[in-house]
């Protein structure tokens, strides 16, 4: 698992953002949690399963 909190590669500032960010789920079982997974917030349910 890699994810960002802040993609702000548009405004180069250390502020976090609201804009989409890298998440990149990858395993065995990457395509089953990835539906899931649409903000910094879903990530620990995908860890967890």
């Amino acid at each position: 698992l890699v994810a960002s909190d802040h993609g702000n590669v548009e405004d180069v500032s250390a502020e976090h953002t609201l804009n989409p960010s890298l998440a990149v789920l990858a395993g065995p079982d990457a395509a089953r949690r990835r539906p899931g997974l649409e903000t910094i917030a879903d990530l620990p349910a995908s860890i967890l399963g």
